[in-house]
């Protein structure tokens, strides 16, 4: 969904047109199935607003094609979990996980982890590639400022 949002996210312009309302039913969705997508889309929208003046279409979008998405997803899940009080399935990870603490039981590892660890282990492979690529990139932009 957030490859095919970034299609409209691209043709987005200072109107409101069905574009628009695509792309925020995608990144709305998106948020609804996983609550962290949006921790992406801040920035990006922010440089629509502010480059090419488009927050009056993303005011609009958001009044009539998020709301409602949003409310009909918090009420499927309502029905589906057969709860009498409304679910947030978003706030239920958030209390559970980090609030109750019940994610020590999948592990934990230090806050260094992902830099030091895993990035070497993931990238084992493409890491020397990765290395080429950007000094690559870098000699290719030097050579042309000349």
């Amino acid at each position: 969904m957030t490859v095919v949002a970034f299609y409209f996210y691209l043709d987005q312009r200072d109107k409101f047109t069905i574009n628009t309302v695509i792309l925020t039913a995608l990144i709305s969705i998106g948020f609804m199935m996983r609550n962290t997508s949006p921790v992406g889309w801040i920035p990006l929208l922010a440089i629509k607003v502010l480059r090419e003046g488009s927050f009056v279409p993303f005011v609009l979008s958001g009044l009539f094609v998020a709301l409602p998405i949003l409310f009909g997803c918090v009420w499927i899940d309502t029905k589906f979990y057969g709860s009498e009080t409304w679910v947030l399935t978003g706030y239920n990870f958030l209390q559970m996980n980090l609030l109750d603490g019940l994610s020590k039981y999948f592990g934990e590892d230090p806050s260094h982890y992902y830099i030091t660890i895993a990035f070497l282990a993931v990238f084992t492979t493409l890491y020397p590639f990765l290395w080429y690529a950007n000094l690559f990139t870098h000699f290719k932009c030097q050579w042309a400022k000349g």
